[in-house]
This record gives C-alpha cells, structure tokens and sequence, in this order.
C-alpha cells in the first residue's frame, strides 16, 4: 500500500536528544512510524503545490499571531486536510478556532505519545481529532442547546452593541487567537489595560472566559 504524502509546515530545526513529540525530531519519526510519506518546509506554499498531499501539519507556534489564520491556506478547500500540531496548553482557543473553520484535527504539545498516536491513525483515517469538550461545546450550538443559545442571542441583543470601538477590535483579536501581550503589542497598550478591557467585555457579553467569547460572538 502506498504512503500517504504528507505536508509539514514548520519553522523548528531537527535536533539530536529532543525527547517532546512536539518536538521536530520526535514528530518525523513518530509520522514515519505511522506510514507517512513526509514534506517538511519552513514556508506557506503556493495553494497548487498542496493537491499532491492528503494531510496538512502545520505548526502552530505562531498560532497566537493575529495574522496566522489570516493566512489563504485557512480559506481554501484544503483546510478540510489541516491538523495543527505543538499547540500550548494555554492556547486552548486556538482548538476552538480550528474546529469553527473546519481544519481536520489539533495537537498538543503536552499530548503523551499513545494519544498522538491514536489521534494520527484518526486522521489518517479521514476522522475528525479534537478534544471531546471542545467538539460537544460546538455540537450543543448546532443543535440549539438552550443555554447556548441564549447566550448567543444576549450578545447579539445587547453585548456587541455596548462594545466600545476599542473593545471590538480586542476582542476581534481575541476570536483570531492573540493572547494579551500580543494584543498589548498591537494595540500600544499595557497588558494591564488589556485585561481590564477584557474584564469589562466579559461583563458586557455574560461571557465567564475567552472560550465562550469566541464562541457566543456573531
């Protein structure tokens, strides 16, 4: 049976004794345990170049950017092929974010090795790899879940339209994944200032966290 080819994005460098799956040595290896056929490159390729291959990793250390999913790739029919892989365990919006824009799967970079094993046979599979609370959270929406629902039709009523101009634009760059310094960074404010606009968006939307703001927000 031939190899899947598939396509690696990824700025880190190969190094001897790593022993972290997310790690670039310790994911090559794992991947070519599993039967792939690997292209590993430091750049976004040109959208052609992507047809020859039927799984794309792509790295998520930049993740968190605001520009990252800004990126063509994430807008093409090929985002139904993405899993990213290395995702911190503090970026946890980044699973929300993948899972609303239809990529195929998310990896942590804390993932013990049986679970990044289980979740590559998945997608190898053509199945879907993303945290149970994560998938039933999205699920609860499409099906009508009432509290959901509410809350969603709260910020639609009342939240987005209490939003000062500021506040929408953090948090649009919260949706995008941008974490506080970032924000911070972009904006030339404090981090501290940050967190108190997030604090009182929270309090304007009924959201208790970035999870719910990104996925309450219309």
């Amino acid at each position: 049976m031939a190899q899947q080819k598939v396509f690696v994005l990824t700025n880190q460098k190969a190094e001897i004794g790593l022993s972290r799956h997310s790690s670039l040595t310790s994911f090559r290896a794992l991947m070519d345990a599993c039967g792939f056929d690997l292209s590993v490159k430091p750049i976004f390729p040109c959208l052609e170049e992507l047809y020859f291959y039927q799984l794309i990793f792509i790295d998520a250390t930049q993740a968190s950017t605001p520009i990252f999913f800004k990126q063509p790739i994430f807008t093409s029919h090929h985002k139904s092929r993405i899993i990213l892989f290395g995702v911190s365990s503090e970026q946890q919006n980044i699973e929300y974010t993948a899972l609303r824009k239809g990529l195929r799967g998310v990896f942590y970079e804390n993932d013990t090795l049986d679970n990044m094993i289980k979740g590559i046979q998945k997608v190898k599979n053509g199945k879907y790899w993303f945290k149970r609370d994560t998938m039933e959270s999205v699920l609860r929406q499409l099906i009508g879940d009432f509290s959901g629902q509410e809350a969603i039709q709260k910020i639609q009523d009342t939240g987005t339209e209490l939003l000062t101009k500021r506040e929408k634009m953090i948090t649009s760059l919260i949706c995008q994944g941008a974490q506080n310094k970032e924000i911070a960074e972009q904006l030339y404010i404090s981090v501290n200032t940050v967190k108190t606009h997030i604090y009182t968006i929270f309090r304007k939307t009924n959201c208790r966290n970035r999870v719910e703001l990104i996925n309450c927000v219309p």
